[in-house]
């Protein structure tokens, strides 16, 4: 499973789940996905020596990754940004709901 079909999946269990908050809901469903699979992907890391998710050394070249910082600071960032980065992703469709829960 690439990571926007884990992402949408997890949305789509937070969508799911009653409660006002929906919103935050699939944020944390998307981040507690997200994090359990770089949590499998890094046990597999160390059983084969692969670099799934670049969580033992970044890519060569210029990336995104280089402006989080060296190895292993950029997964920490990387860990600490992503509810705020799937908040924003989530937060247009915020105002829909409310307005077709209203409607």
């Amino acid at each position: 499973m690439d990571h926007a079909g884990l992402l949408a999946g997890a949305m789509v269990i937070g969508a799911a789940r009653p409660g006002p908050s929906v919103g935050w809901s699939m944020v944390v469903w998307a981040w507690l996905a997200t994090t359990s699979l770089a949590s499998v992907d890094g046990v597999v890391n160390l059983a084969t020596g692969g670099d799934y998710m670049f969580l033992r050394r970044p890519p060569a070249g210029w990336n995104p990754l280089r402006i989080m910082g060296p190895w292993p600071v950029y997964v920490v960032v990387a860990f600490l940004i992503c509810p705020v980065i799937l908040a924003v992703v989530e937060l247009p469709a915020w105002g829909l709901r409310g307005a077709n829960r209203r409607s």
